[in-house]
């Protein structure tokens, strides 16, 4: 089928709510990568909207991962806004304790709630499991403003590209094509911005 065909297929499979949660999604990441307060708004948006598509592609861990992405919007905005003068919070970077503490935690989550969706029927239940879980701690990360959660989500979003798509979410999917790429770029912006706070406190 010419690519023409197969695009416009795709098009008439895209729901509206799909749509949405798409375009609120990816402002999200790009406004997070941009330091602006305003990317929780959008991420609270479009966590409401993917979690009424993943109910109905029967991604409960997904839904659950939702639900606390809306509830960090919240928390996000809050942190984000209680800054001194210009704002903002500085960039964190991680100590390999706190590492280990993610790592440690987030195969825990796995675990556990890959094997409990497995007894409801839930589709790649330990697949689905592992982005819920990291996308939890990754999520808090990133509204204390650590640096590495980019490196966290580079991953995450490059698992559920192949989740999303396994379940014939189109339009999330190559979103998650998308995060991949932002997640670089908000890494490498954060970065810069952690090396200027650096070289202030030098001066």
């Amino acid at each position: 089928m010419p690519f023409y065909f197969q695009l416009m297929t795709l098009f008439e499979e895209i729901s509206l709510l799909e749509g949405f949660a798409f375009i609120t999604s990816l402002l999200y990441t790009w406004l997070a990568a941009k330091e602006n307060i305003w990317c929780w708004l959008f991420g609270g948006l479009g966590a409401g909207a993917t979690l009424i598509l993943c109910l109905q592609g029967l991604l409960y861990s997904e839904v659950i991962l939702q639900i606390y992405y809306i509830v960090m919007a919240v928390y996000g905005w809050l942190r984000w806004s209680k800054s001194d003068k210009d704002l903002k919070k500085p960039v964190l970077r991680m100590s390999y304790a706190l590492h280990f503490k993610i790592l440690i935690l987030g195969g825990i989550g796995l675990f556990a709630l890959g094997a409990f969706w497995k007894l409801w029927g839930a589709a790649l239940p330990y697949l689905d499991a592992t982005t819920t879980s990291f996308s939890i701690l990754a999520t808090w990360l990133i509204a204390r403003k650590y640096l590495e959660n980019w490196i966290y989500f580079i991953v995450i979003d490059a698992i559920s590209i192949y989740l999303y798509s396994s379940r014939g979410l189109l339009l999330l999917s190559f979103l998650f094509v998308l995060y991949t790429f932002l997640a670089a770029y908000g890494y490498f912006q954060w970065k810069l911005i952690w090396k200027k706070q650096e070289l202030k406190l030098v001066n």
